[in-house]
């Protein structure tokens, strides 16, 4: 757009976050954190005790890496983040199924991932690649 001499760039910004997905992303965000540190906790204690790491744990590692940098992502308005937080969950309940996993924390990470595309579609077009 042009005013008089001035060029003026408009910029895409991003739609409100709005209250459901500010409290998803921190209540999610809190939940990455804490389970990393209790699956770390488990680690540092199976190799203390000379025992490997069994391949469930090393996958709930990786896969919590990847979502705190998805949920990093989602914060700043990433369409990566959403794909990149689908993988990670993906994983996680590939991880659940191998180990020792209850169902119903397995159940809770599907529903998790679904309410957050289902508060993200309306708000899909704000969000860059």
């Amino acid at each position: 757009m042009r005013l008089g001499a001035v060029n003026v760039v408009e910029e895409k910004v991003p739609a409100r976050r709005g209250v459901a997905l500010t409290l998803w992303l921190s209540g999610y965000s809190a939940a990455v954190v804490t389970v990393g540190v209790l699956l770390a906790v488990h680690a540092a204690d199976r190799l203390e005790h000379g025992q490997m790491l069994t391949v469930p744990v090393v996958l709930g590692m990786v896969a919590l890496l990847g979502e705190a940098a998805a949920l990093t992502g989602l914060w700043f308005w990433r369409r990566w983040g959403v794909t990149l937080l689908a993988v990670c969950v993906v994983v996680q309940v590939v991880a659940g199924l191998m180990g020792e996993v209850n169902g119903g924390v397995i159940a809770a990470r599907i529903v998790l991932a679904c309410a957050l595309i289902f508060m993200l579609l309306p708000r899909w077009e704000q969000l860059r690649n």
